[in-house]
């Protein structure tokens, strides 16, 4: 008898699965879903839907990254139609988690920002893991760390790629 995560393996894999890799990217699905029921138990905590705290996380990444996130730009992050998108929005802007600016170049467009509060309380719930996460990188040297990155890089090209192929 197989198991359902050997049943979806085989029903989508080439003839031959190097054990190895299969077992990396299970692992790699459990993360997942450790990393979302942690993600969940801070929506659930904060009264968030998760889609909000999602839209939460897309913001603080793009402020990390140096960038702006337009409504436009949550929309296709967050695959939701521009209607759902100004309801998160308002939403998270009427719980004090999000503000709407004027984009700094462009007065027709907007940016979305989390609120200082929003990105507070974010680091107190999620500070802690990424400390122990970065704390468990550290038993790796550069190199392992480097072909991690490229590796995890390549499945997400990969899943966002599917993604958009779901989405049409």
């Amino acid at each position: 008898m197989t198991t359902p995560d050997e049943h979806v393996a085989d029903a989508h894999a080439p003839e031959r699965v190097d054990d190895e890799r299969q077992s990396a990217l299970f692992l790699l699905r459990r993360l997942t879903v450790e990393v979302e029921a942690f993600a969940r138990g801070f929506a659930e905590a904060h009264e968030l839907h998760p889609t909000d705290a999602r839209a939460l996380v897309a913001m603080l990444d793009a402020g990390r990254s140096g960038e702006s996130m337009s409504p436009g730009r949550l929309a296709r992050e967050l695959a939701l139609s521009s209607a759902s998108t100004t309801a998160l929005v308002d939403r998270l802007a009427r719980a004090g988690h999000a503000v709407r600016r004027p984009h700094p170049t462009d007065r027709r467009r907007a940016i979305v920002e989390p609120t200082d509060g929003a990105r507070a309380e974010g680091g107190r719930w999620f500070g802690e893991l990424n400390r122990d996460m970065l704390a468990a990188l550290d038993g790796f040297d550069d190199a392992e760390v480097d072909a991690f990155v490229r590796v995890t890089t390549a499945l997400v090209d990969v899943v966002r790629r599917h993604n958009g192929d779901a989405t049409g």
